[in-house]
């Protein structure tokens, strides 16, 4: 869409002739470059950036304000009816178009209905009664109402139009007639020289002057509106002062806009204006003056501070919006709905919630009981491993692993890695082992499906009082009196699930983790070190001699075309599994399969597997596909039997009538072959009504009604249970509670098993007739990794892949350990946690879940007003984007406390005082800084801010902010099951629904499912798996069994996919250094950076002569600064950057100065103001601060 304009007919300036006229007549472009705000107001009434007020009638179109030159970032034309009121709006800001026509808004040339739109450039909101458009740096910022409107320039531009302003020595109506780009009529221009002494001149300086004298005028003066007010009240009205309600207005929106005050909240009351409140307000809702630019609502009770204030509807005082419905009435808060699943609950209404859990809301927010959940680990094809808790890794090779251990009972694998196949991993058993070691009982099944227990006859199922098992097609479900159940996929690509109670099992220890709800200890070995690898991690629970394993690598492009074409399914979005993709990201499992297919030798079957993985994962969320399975994956149902989901435990077969209703809601859920409801699958594999069940025992099946004589008992089989006759009262005794009747005794199991160092916290188990030939050390001794028998107690303690001797020494995160016998005694310090958010929306929690989610709105990253808990600091941020849905190249940051916001934008650091902030005599509540290439913002209670200027954004939190944050980053609990916690306490399903809810303003659109940058930018794969290779390289090597590198190579390869260059750079850049920053934390330095690789020039800093400044990849020694001269954090011990190594007669580094000084010339930063050494300033409060050595003193 272009301008409202038109050229070459009579009568009429075309935009070309009009602007090449006036630019070829401007000033110099350094002259033209402004900041500042121009506003029109009124019939008649211009006030460009330099402050100077002219008035002109004109209903011609105008340019208003725009960027000289071709391309201009920005550019605005207006046109006004003989009303004064404007006909037309035309403007564009970075590309994106909008037009404002008879009170329609559109945008790029569409009808935009809820006067809101957002995209990662610009954003379009009404505030009050004002509509905003501006870009999301707000640099520029258009502002109007049906006859006022204002262009704010925060960026110095060279401005071309009206904006511009003329000269003093300029002709008023030439320079107007300049910059119209469609004439309609005439153009008067009124020169006001109003008589001090006229009605109009006496009315408005009396008004003004008593309203509006303490505003700040800029380059214009009081005098100057006084003028503009007189001039329009020279009208027709027969109350003239009505005619002056414009510049009145415009007055107060000024005003607003340094916060509110008595003058502003009251001038509409004074009984000589006759301004009218200039809206209706819905329900309940009153015109206030100082309106908050963010209204408090139900779902967004305390909404972020600004500066400025608006006119426009608000609640009274102590009521909230409740947007939770259509009515926008205002309600107390404790009045206050909560929503869920679209449906509306009332406060102290209460609902349920998983694992039985109560949910009540209490004032908009859900305070919900903490029940436990039962755990579930699951082993999937390519040896995929989601812990208990909830972390998921891989392993490969051959070799036996204990996955899951507790008291009395244990579960290991034996793993096989082909060789004919690009070395993919397969499951060739699973063994479930009941007692071990005493009167152990051994369950043992292969991927061909043949089950090994005790002395089975009965491939299908089986009943003992220690364990159950039942068939159904590939699946066998397996149940035990410990309440332990397993699912288990055989075939091809055999997979298993392992359920636990939600109760009792918190020790659980194995590949599968602990299960106690700390996701962070997942990797702890019983050496009391939690490793950081998963290589290094499984060691420890190995049971046989492992050759070191091959990753498998897809090198068969048949496959990898094959892989492509069926894998898309997943993320198809208009496809099957769509509907799950807002509850679950498909990436991680498009990228499984499409590996996993590509290495396999059953590629069809992989293909199939991963498909029935993701939807296996949106049933457990409640999300069922059920037309995902084309010919390629069709699976076909037996007799009467129908496809559907069950969760393990409620699998309706005649078999579980007999072993009792074990039947729990929750945990594994697979879509299998099954009966309908009120039928239950028979032995025969046919389902039928509970009357024609078979009865199970222990030694064989009874059919429906079949007789059978036990204990002298006459006993029959009926619905699907024994039922005997009892010798007094002929009733029948019915077993229950998963008791049978059984006559028969199970035989004992047991085996031998090496141990070696890592691994000897494993229980010895024997299995006679099935011991493998070889060497073993006697008992009790150990093999250590250099092969010799040794005591147990010379062992060595292992971290990291590295063995160290008894007696030395390690730190580990804030902890100090020492090897005592083979195992780690460490320090019990709580160390501190940090989330990080980077690039194109990659985010890590302070709990260690990654995600990407990269909204259009600004969002709460953290904040400690929690649970409804009184919050101190909020931290926001907004991504800036490098084009229309373009990769992020900004991220601007904003922290908010006591009255004041700390702003992080185009690599600066400002403050903004709210306004009713009282001296604080305790000191200044945060500390500005630069370390290495961040910045660094240190609030006084113990949350730390670092920023690189660009797209990264850390929080470091201290440890007693345990379990008392929430926003983006999570609740920093240590629980990942209920890390997407929304702003109103409920758990979300996803992450696009969970982020939304941290909007700072609600009425931003909400963030639709996004698309991953490798999908959308498929030609730039290429240059990402290049380019990312550095991670998983050499360079790296050394840190690999430090820190997990495939979370950094996904994040690396989602940035580096970008299509601009500038955006691919940056993202890439900024995912090799996290990388390298968490492998410095870890220990291990990595000097990747070269001229030619995202190169770092701290020669910059050096004057002439000067060698101080230097480039360092894993920080320094702690130096003395002026900001802090002994360097409280230990930050600059791991951030890379430049640093500066100072001599003794200038020891301190001057942060502010960037050069080495005594401490005498240290200058001060007072809440983003710099000092002189020895300089002073006056502050907000009056007070005078001076600067003195460094530090800065105020008194009165």
């Amino acid at each position: 869409m272009s301008p409202p304009s038109s050229s070459g007919s009579s009568g009429e300036l075309t935009v070309e002739e009009g602007l090449e006229e006036k630019e070829s007549t401007s000033a110099s472009p350094e002259e033209n470059r402004l900041t500042g705000e121009c506003a029109t107001w009124g019939m008649l009434s211009y006030r460009a950036i330099n402050g100077k007020i002219f008035n002109c009638e004109s209903q011609s179109t105008i340019s208003f304000g725009r960027q000289c030159g071709e391309n201009p970032e920005f550019n605005v034309e207006i046109k006004r009816n003989k009303e004064g009121n404007f006909e037309t709006l035309w403007g564009q800001i970075s590309g994106v178009e909008f037009e404002y026509v008879d009170g329609d808004i559109l945008v790029n040339g569409n009808k935009i209905s809820e006067e809101q739109y957002n995209s990662k450039l610009v954003t379009l909101s009404k505030n009050g009664r004002q509509m905003k458009f501006y870009d999301n740096q707000e640099n520029v910022i258009f502002s109007w109402n049906k006859n006022q409107f204002s262009l704010k320039l925060r960026k110095a531009y060279e401005v071309c139009g009206l904006c511009e302003g003329f000269k003093n020595n300029q002709d008023q109506k030439e320079f107007f007639e300049r910059h119209i780009t469609e004439r309609n009529g005439e153009t008067t221009i009124i020169t006001p020289d109003p008589d001090p002494e006229d009605e109009g001149t006496k009315y408005c300086s009396k008004t003004i002057l008593k309203w509006f004298s303490s505003l700040d005028y800029g380059s214009a003066s009081t005098d100057d509106y006084i003028k503009a007010c007189a001039c329009e009240y020279n009208c027709s009205e027969n109350d003239k002062r009505a005619c002056t309600c414009s510049t009145l207005s415009e007055l107060a929106r000024m005003s607003g806009n340094e916060g509110c005050s008595d003058s502003l909240r009251l001038w509409r009351q004074d009984e000589n204006v006759i301004c009218v409140v200039p809206q209706q307000c819905p329900e309940n809702q009153i015109y206030d003056e100082c309106a908050p630019n963010l209204k408090p609502s139900c779902s967004n009770q305390e909404p972020l501070k600004e500066k400025g204030v608006v006119g426009g509807c608000a609640c009274p005082e102590g009521l909230v919006v409740n947007d939770t419905g259509k009515s926008k009435k205002c309600i107390p808060k404790s009045s206050c709905p909560c929503t869920f699943d679209g449906k509306i609950y009332q406060s102290g209404e209460t609902r349920q919630s998983i694992c039985n859990s109560a949910c009540i809301c209490n004032s908009g927010t859900w305070n919900c009981s903490k029940e436990s959940c039962p755990g579930t680990c699951k082993v999937e094809e390519g040896i995929s491993i989601t812990t208990y808790d909830g972390n998921t890794y891989s392993i490969h090779g051959n070799c036996d692993y204990v996955f899951s251990m507790h008291t009395n009972w244990l579960v290991y694998a034996v793993l096989s890695q082909r060789e004919d196949d690009q070395s993919s991993t397969i499951i060739t058993s699973v063994t479930l082992v009941l007692n071990p070691g005493n009167q152990e009982s051994k369950f043992k099944c292969s991927s061909d499906g043949v089950v090994e227990y005790e002395k089975i006859t009965n491939q299908n199922f089986f009943q003992s009082d220690q364990l159950g098992f039942y068939r159904s097609g590939s699946s066998i479900l397996v149940q035990t009196n410990l309440n332990v159940n397993m699912l288990i996929q055989t075939g091809k690509t055999m997979q298993f699930y392992i359920s636990v109670p939600s109760t009792g099992y918190q020790d659980t220890k194995g590949l599968c983790g602990s299960f106690n709800s700390k996701a962070e200890d997942d990797f702890q070995t019983d050496q009391h070190m939690t490793e950081s690898s998963p290589e290094t991690f499984a060691v420890f629970w190995r049971l046989s001699t492992c050759l070191n394993p091959v990753s498998p690598t897809c090198i068969d492009l048949k496959k990898e075309t094959f892989a492509s074409l069926h894998c898309s399914q997943l993320k198809d979005p208009n496809g099957a599994f769509a509907t799950c993709h807002s509850a679950l990201p498909y990436e991680t499992y498009y990228e499984k399969c499409m590996h996993l297919t590509c290495v396999s030798q059953y590629m069809t079957t992989s293909m199939c597997t991963e498909l029935k993985n993701y939807a296996m994962a949106c049933a457990e969320k409640g999300i069922y596909i059920r037309d995902w399975n084309n010919e390629l994956c069709k699976e076909e149902c037996p007799n009467n039997q129908v496809l559907d989901y069950h969760y393990v435990s409620c699998y309706q077969t005649c078999f579980s009538l007999s072993y009792g209703d074990t039947c729990i809601r929750e945990g594994i859920k697979t879509s299998i072959c099954g009966c309908s409801e009120g039928l239950y699958l028979r032995a025969d594999g046919v389902c039928v009504p509970k009357e024609d069940c078979d009865c199970h025992l222990a030694y064989g099946t009874l059919k429906a009604q079949e007789p059978i004589v036990i204990n002298e008992r006459n006993c029959a089989c009926i619905n699907g249970h024994v039922q005997c006759p009892m010798d007094e009262n002929n009733t029948s005794e019915i077993c229950t509670g998963g008791a049978q009747f059984v006559d028969c005794s199970f035989p004992n199991s047991r085996r031998r098993t090496e141990l070696r160092c890592n691994s000897r916290h494993l229980q010895f188990w024997h299995d006679e007739g099935e011991c493998k030939p070889g060497c073993y050390c006697p008992e009790p001794l150990v093999r250590n990794s250099n092969g010799h028998c040794i005591d147990p107690s010379d062992c060595p303690c292992s971290f990291g892949g590295n063995d160290y001797e008894n007696g030395k020494h390690l730190r580990y995160s804030c902890n100090d350990c020492v090897c005592n016998k083979g195992t780690w005694d460490c320090t019990k310090n709580k160390c501190k946690t940090q989330c990080d958010i980077y690039g194109d929306g990659v985010l890590q929690t302070f709990d260690k879940l990654w995600y990407n989610y990269d909204g259009i709105c600004q969002y709460i990253l953290v904040q400690d007003n929690c649970n409804q808990a009184k919050g101190t600091f909020t931290i926001s941020v907004q991504s800036v984007a490098c084009c229309q849905d373009g990769l992020t190249c900004a991220r601007k940051a904003l922290i908010s406390i006591q009255n004041t916001n700390i702003i992080l934008q185009d690599g600066q650091v400002k403050t903004e005082n709210l306004g009713n902030h009282s001296v604080n005599n305790s000191g200044n509540p945060y500390s500005i800084y630069e370390v290495g290439l961040f910045k660094v913002v240190e609030l006084a209670f113990g949350i730390t801010v670092l920023w690189d200027g660009n797209t990264r954004v850390s929080i470091i939190a201290n440890p007693e902010w345990h379990g008392k944050l929430c926003g983006l980053c999570g609740n920093n609990n240590e629980d990942l099951k209920d890390e997407f916690m929304a702003k109103d306490g409920s758990v979300s399903p996803s992450k696009g629904k969970f982020a939304n809810t941290w909007k700072t303003d609600q009425s931003c659109q909400d963030t639709d499912v996004q698309t991953s940058p490798c999908d959308r930018n498929y030609y730039c794969k290429p240059w990402a798996l290049k380019k990312c290779q550095i991670i998983k390289g050499n360079a790296f090597k050394d840190c690999h069994n430090k820190v997990p590198s495939e979370p950094f190579y996904q994040a690396c390869m989602r940035e580096a996919c970008a299509c601009d260059v500038e955006g691919k750079y940056f993202g890439f850049c900024t995912s090799v250094a996290m990388y390298a920053e968490a492998c410095s934390r870890a220990g291990v330095c990595v000097q990747w950076r070269t001229p030619e690789v995202c190169p770092v020039y701290c020669e910059y800093f050096n004057q002439h002569g000067e060698c101080t400044w230097h480039y360092k990849p894993c920080g320094s020694k702690p130096v003395k600064t002026c900001h802090n001269q002994a360097m409280g954090s230990n930050l600059s011990t791991y951030l890379e950057g430049c640093y500066a190594k100072c001599s003794e007669k200038a020891p301190y580094l001057d942060e502010n100065m960037k050069k080495c000084v005594p401490l005498s010339k240290c200058s001060c930063s007072h809440k983003g103001q710099v000092i002189t050494a020895n300089g002073h300033i006056t502050d907000e409060h009056g007070r005078k601060c001076h600067c003195v050595k460094g530090s800065v003193t105020c008194t009165d």
